[in-house]
This record gives structure tokens, sequence and C-alpha cells, in this order.
């Protein structure tokens, strides 16, 4: 209501002296009441749209993290599948980041064998992944 005054005193110059300063003060704070609302809307719409993204962004992050344990489950078992010399080798590439020298190294065999290795796990990959398409 304060605000209402405010704002009439504010338009004086404005008014009409043909017209009552009842209804200038009436139409004021008939806006000040529509423009308090507006407000308090456009910040319940923010905070709802808020709580809204934490929910999904808490849901896709359940969904994540499902995904991530299921490929997780699926990368093990197929390295599982290889034999022992190549699990040790895809492990020391893939998981350690070593390169074929320094497998090669680590394992006592040549670079070429590494490659022929990882070569012969890509083909195996390639081919699983085709089973499941």
């Amino acid at each position: 209501m304060h605000d209402s005054f405010l704002n009439l005193w504010n338009a004086k110059e404005r008014i009409s002296v043909y017209h009552k300063v009842e209804n200038y003060l009436f139409r004021i704070t008939r806006n000040e009441i529509y423009k308090y609302y507006r407000e308090r809307l456009r910040k319940l719409s923010i905070e709802e749209e808020i709580q809204k993204s934490k929910t999904e962004s808490y849901v896709v992050e359940g969904e994540d993290c499902l995904a991530n344990l299921e490929y997780e489950k699926i990368y093990r078992l197929a390295i599982m599948q290889l034999p022992p010399q190549r699990q040790k080798i895809f492990k020391l590439s893939r998981e350690e980041g070593l390169s074929y020298q320094e497998i090669a190294e680590r394992l006592d065999i040549s670079p070429n064998t590494v490659k022929e290795h990882m070569s012969l796990d890509n083909e195996n990959h390639t081919h699983l992944s085709g089973q499941r398409a």
C-alpha cells in the first residue's frame, strides 16, 4: 500500500485535476498487486524448474551409474574370455596406458608380439560386437 501512495506522489504531474484521485490510487494499487503476484509466480516457476532439474539430474545420474556398472561387467567378462597372455597385454595397454614398447619390455617379449596380440584382440571385439548387433 505504501508503494501505491509513493507511485501516486511520483506521478502527480501526470495526474489530471479533473479526475478523482481515488481512481488513480485504485489503478496504481491494482497494478502493484498484479506486479507482486506476477513476480511471486515467476519465482515459484523458477523454483519448480530448479527442483525439476535436480530430480531429473538424480535420475540421469542413477541411470548413468547403472549403465556404467553394466558396461564394467561386460568389459570384465570380455577380458576374462581372452587367453592369459592377451589379458595381461590388454590390461597394460588399456588400463595402464602403456605403449607397445613398454609392454614388450615389461613382459620380456617383442613389440611385434604385443602388436599381434592387440590386433587379435581388436578382431575379437569386432567379431563380438558384430554378434550383438
